[in-house]
């Protein structure tokens, strides 16, 4: 997913199409926010454990 936003993102940058805009606006709310959801949260168990919180 995370290569995906990547080209997304730049699609934004050059795309003036309604159904290109509305694609990517379906993915980020489908497939790369909960990508970066599942980050935050393994950053979050992540510094859980470098603090010795079980």
């Amino acid at each position: 997913a995370w290569m995906d936003m990547i080209k997304a993102r730049n699609l934004t940058s050059h795309t003036y199409q309604t159904t290109v805009a509305n694609g990517i606006a379906n993915d980020i709310l489908t497939r790369f926010y909960p990508a970066f959801v599942a980050l935050e949260q393994r950053f979050s168990r992540l510094g859980m454990q470098a603090d010795g919180t079980p």
